[in-house]
Parts: C-alpha cells; structure tokens; sequence
C-alpha cells in the first residue's frame, strides 16, 4: 500500500509540476505536493480534475482539463493549451471551485470533453454525475 500512495503522489507531482513551481515561487522556500494543490480546490472540481488524470493519464488529461477551461471562459479570457496545468490555470480552476454555480458549469463542459472520445459514455457521464448531484 505505501508503493501505490508513494506511486499517486509522484504522478500528480508530475501531473501537477507547472502549478507546484508557481506556487513555490509565491510562496519564497515553501514546497507543495501536487495533491495538496489538488486537495486545496476544496470541492469536487478537486475531485474532478484528479479523476481526469487518473481515467485518461497526464498528457490527455491535461489537454481535456485545459479545453473544458477555455470553453467555460470568455473568448478573451482563453489561453493556449500545453502540456501542464500551470498556476493560471490553477488559479481558474480556484475561482472554480470557490463557487457552486461555477463549479456546476465547469463540470458539465469537463464531462462534455471526457465523453468526447467514448463509444460508450454512459459510465463516464455517471462518474461526472457524482460531482455534480453532490453539489446540491
């Protein structure tokens, strides 16, 4: 069991390595793990998005998190998509989760773009569902 908590916690290190940097650098000599940046969304957009990475790995994840975030914001608030969720792409995903609307909306359009690809998307939906009947 301590292999597989050791094994989960490098993985969203990695998953999470942009988003770490950031916050260490506004935070002078203050580390952070990956999961604890994840568990500080404090609702289950948190939960969401750590769901994302272990359903579809690092690299797709990253990809559909960061296209479900451009289709929530307004065009002039879009960004470039890349390869890691970066502290701005943190920080909207705080925003996010400090809010049940928002949260609601972000997690329609996240199960959207994870069912995108599905033959059969059924399950996926009702995974997202979870997150979103919890926060009624």
């Amino acid at each position: 069991m301590e292999d597989v908590i050791e094994f989960y916690d490098r993985y969203f290190d990695d998953a999470m390595e942009s988003a770490k940097l950031g916050h260490e650098r506004k935070n002078l000599g203050k580390t952070i793990r990956g999961l604890e940046l994840l568990g500080k969304l404090d609702n289950k957009v948190g939960h969401a998005v750590a769901d994302t990475f272990f359903k579809n790995g690092s690299e797709v994840a990253v990809k559909i998190i960061q296209r479900s975030l451009n289709e929530y914001l307004p065009p002039r608030e879009r960004f470039k998509t890349d390869r890691s969720i970066g502290s701005g792409n943190y920080k909207m995903l705080q925003d996010i989760a400090s809010n049940k609307e928002k949260s609601r909306a972000f997690l329609k359009i996240l199960a959207q773009k994870r069912t995108e690809k599905e033959k059969d998307s059924s399950k996926e939906k009702a995974r997202i569902e979870y997150y979103l009947k919890s926060l009624e």
